[in-house]
């Protein structure tokens, strides 16, 4: 994935109050982050992770950090499910049919 000069430039110089690299400890906390994306790319991601046997989260930690945004450790691209690969109770479950998926 590769994203444009003037984008990743942005997104560099967007937040000079966060590091352009070390996320800080492995136990940092974590917050949710969310952004309004077409249903179509929601379907993709979540389907692409589905093939490769990660979390979304995984998938996304590791495009920002292949962009260069953030330096993110390994242990931080670990999938924390229980089980590998099982789908998650509820019904916003990839496999539970979410009606807005």
């Amino acid at each position: 994935m590769s994203i444009p000069r003037s984008t990743s430039d942005t997104l560099k110089t967007s937040a000079p109050d966060q590091p352009a690299s070390g996320p800080g400890p492995v136990d940092d906390p974590e917050v949710q982050l969310s952004a309004m994306v077409p249903r179509s790319v929601r379907r993709a991601v979540r389907l692409y992770a589905e093939q490769q046997g990660v979390t979304v989260r995984t998938v996304l930690l590791g495009l920002i950090r292949e962009a260069g945004i953030i330096d993110i450790p390994d242990a931080q691209l670990v999938d924390r499910r229980s089980t590998v690969g099982s789908p998650r109770e509820g019904p916003s479950s990839m496999h539970g049919g979410d009606p807005r998926s």
